[in-house]
């Protein structure tokens, strides 16, 4: 029989990780829509799932290695911010100076949010002072993040007023990766940890948004548009793209069909379309050279923004 805290820490703090990775595959499916680094609503929403599920998962890791987990519970709860927390964690896991300021950024913003939700104004007993600065602070945060470690990527494009970061398939992969190689240094933190005591909290259903961030392949979530294109061709069959200069000389991947509705139903899946990834992965390997070059040189087009 399992004690209290035991139910605790293998079933609760277990939903709470997976709740964690949800919110962290939240974020990344949002950058992997984003075009431009200055809309405060898009970069707002990549910035609260990231924050959200980063702050819950370094707690679950610092209650997970504590002797006394009540004890330490106590200690989260007394504190506002996560600052004392990531600071233990990053002297236990080995993470390089990016992942170390993505903490601080996503950390910031968790901290500074609440301070504007009056929009920037300041208010007090008699009257409101409103602010005549810029009001791009959240798309800010993550551009300045991206000049300092993403340099080689940065792409900048003008409307005429002022020039913004274009968020390209470069700039992009660089964040997926730090992201989840962040995360995954956290997870097995956790997962070391519970075997360490016994505990089963690191347990993720293989089908969850969780187990795609912890323990899937890192570009994944940026490459969903192959696994549609290559749905689609295989639907189709080439019928009606005998001129199309995208799918000429193309012949459809020999994807396993008797779960037919499952398989085209993961068009509109956020997970099970992945699995059809690691399917058109295993035939591409199996190609011959120049056949799989220009398979993954068509592939690289769809990418494209």
């Amino acid at each position: 029989m399992f004690t209290q805290e035991e139910i605790w820490l293998n079933y609760v703090l277990g939903n709470e990780l997976d709740v964690a990775g949800t919110l962290i595959f939240e974020g990344l499916e949002h950058i992997a829509s984003l075009k431009i680094i200055s809309n405060a609503d898009e970069v707002f929403s990549i910035l609260y799932y990231l924050s959200q599920g980063f702050e819950r998962l370094v707690k679950i890791a610092s209650l997970i290695a504590d002797e006394n987990p009540r004890s330490k519970m106590k200690e989260i709860k007394g504190h506002k911010t996560n600052r004392k927390f990531e600071e233990d964690l990053s002297k236990n896991i080995s993470i390089g100076k990016e992942h170390k300021e993505l903490l601080n950024l996503v950390s910031d913003f968790y901290e500074k949010r609440y301070n504007h939700i009056d929009y920037g104004a300041k208010s007090s007993d008699t009257r409101i002072d409103y602010p005549n600065g810029d009001f791009s602070m959240y798309p800010n945060m993550l551009r300045e993040y991206v000049e300092r470690f993403c340099t080689k990527h940065i792409e900048l494009k003008s409307d005429g007023l002022k020039e913004h970061m274009r968020c390209n398939m470069g700039v992009k992969r660089f964040l997926h990766l730090v992201i989840k190689e962040l995360a995954k240094k956290i997870y097995e933190y956790i997962h070391d940890n519970s075997l360490r005591k016994n505990l089963y909290t690191y347990e993720l259903c293989s089908d969850s948004k969780a187990f795609y961030v912890f323990l899937g392949k890192d570009d994944n979530l940026l490459r969903n548009k192959v696994a549609i294109y290559e749905l689609l061709l295989y639907a189709m069959k080439g019928k009606g793209f005998e001129d199309s200069t995208v799918t000429d000389g193309m012949e459809p991947l020999e994807l396993d069909m008797q779960n037919i509705k499952e398989i085209v139903g993961s068009i509109n899946s956020k997970t099970c379309i992945y699995d059809v990834l690691d399917a058109i992965d295993a035939q591409i390997e199996d190609m011959a050279h120049e056949q799989r070059k220009n398979r993954l040189l068509i592939h690289s087009y769809i990418l494209e923004d």
